[in-house]
C-alpha cells in the first residue's frame, strides 16, 4: 500500500508517517521546519504541550530560528 511513499517520523511521538500521492499522514510545520502525525498535529491546535517544549526549542535553536511569541495560554503556537 506504501511502497512509492515517502516516510518520516513524528516529531512528537516518533510514529511513522508516509507521505504518499493519495494519502498524507501528517503535516509539514514549517514554522519550526518539523513533520507531525495528524493526532499530534490535532491535540496541538490551542498550542503546543509543555512537555513537548524543550524539544521545539532545541530544534528552533538548531535550525537558527527564533522562538515565536508565545499566545494567550502561554504556549508556543502550533504553526
Amino acid at each position: 500500500m506504501y511502497s512509492d511513499s515517502l516516510t518520516a517520523a513524528c516529531f512528537c511521538c516518533d510514529q511513522t508517517l508516509h507521505f504518499a500521492p493519495d494519502a498524507d499522514q501528517g503535516q509539514v510545520i514549517e514554522r519550526y521546519g518539523i513533520v507531525v502525525c495528524t493526532p499530534c498535529f490535532q491535540s496541538s491546535a490551542a498550542g503546543w504541550k509543555p512537555k513537548h517544549e524543550p524539544k521545539l526549542l532545541l530544534q528552533l535553536q538548531q535550525s537558527r530560528i527564533a522562538p515565536p511569541v508565545r499566545n494567550p495560554q502561554g504556549l508556543l503556537p502550533r504553526d
